[in-house]
């Protein structure tokens, strides 16, 4: 694994001195992970190569905390996945309470691990890789993204960031039963739907998808968590 590392960062093809920067950074990460006693290095190397640019981008400039990151990220997965069935969330993983909780989630336990300002970095990373999902027409969650979605997420993850640093000794169930009251409480944001769960504008009409094919900007409605026009609410 040394040769082929040397070999990765000594490539003839390197034609920057920013570009030498990223390998040595990445060299580094590589070395970090796969010396680690703890967690295998395959996971987090197959994790890094499926991350967006912009997320690949936070990963060369936090080396030293992206192993953390990763883990919580997971950690904060399962732990959203477990709150799927949960009766006072509309159970919607496409721009409903549960979105918002998973958002919030994995924000508030990057926000008692890691710098606050990282975590919210991270986040926004995340978006702008949805961004250039949208324009390579790759969806996420059976649908295209679109602004209201990242709109909706960069909110939510504020709210989990909040919380998370004001709470910051809370354990993980602790943490997301103060984030699904926050939901309740309509402190985050969801997108509107009628009660046959199609997305609607603010004025209640249904957005015709077809309409708004490959678009970026769709008129639908961001709506407080607990909005009662919304199914289940």
């Amino acid at each position: 694994m040394i040769k082929d590392l040397l070999g990765f960062l000594i490539d003839s093809r390197i034609s920057s001195l920013s570009e030498l920067r990223k390998r040595a950074t990445y060299g580094m990460l590589v070395m970090l992970t796969a010396f680690s006693d703890i967690f295998p290095a395959q996971p987090l190397l197959h994790s890094f190569h499926a991350l967006s640019l912009p997320e690949k981008r936070w990963v060369f400039a936090h080396p030293f905390i992206a192993k953390k990151a990763f883990h919580i990220t997971q950690e904060a997965l399962k732990e959203a996945e477990k709150s799927k069935d949960d009766k006072r969330l509309d159970g919607l993983i496409r721009d409903g309470q549960s979105d918002a909780l998973r958002h919030a989630l994995w924000m508030g336990m990057l926000s008692q691990k890691i710098a606050p300002h990282k975590a919210e970095r991270l986040g926004e990373a995340h978006e702008k890789g949805n961004y250039l999902d949208f324009l390579h027409h790759r969806a996420e969650e059976g649908a295209l993204p679109d602004s209201v979605a990242g709109v909706m997420d960069l909110y939510n993850n504020r709210q989990g960031i909040r919380l998370g640093t004001q709470n910051p000794k809370a354990a993980v169930p602790e943490l997301k039963e103060l984030l699904i009251l926050a939901i309740l409480a309509g402190e985050m944001r969801i997108v509107r739907r009628n009660k046959e769960l199609k997305f609607t504008d603010c004025t209640g009409k249904v957005i015709l998808a077809d309409q708004y094919k490959n678009q970026w900007n769709v008129p639908r409605c961001l709506v407080p968590s607990n909005d009662a026009s919304c199914p289940g609410h």
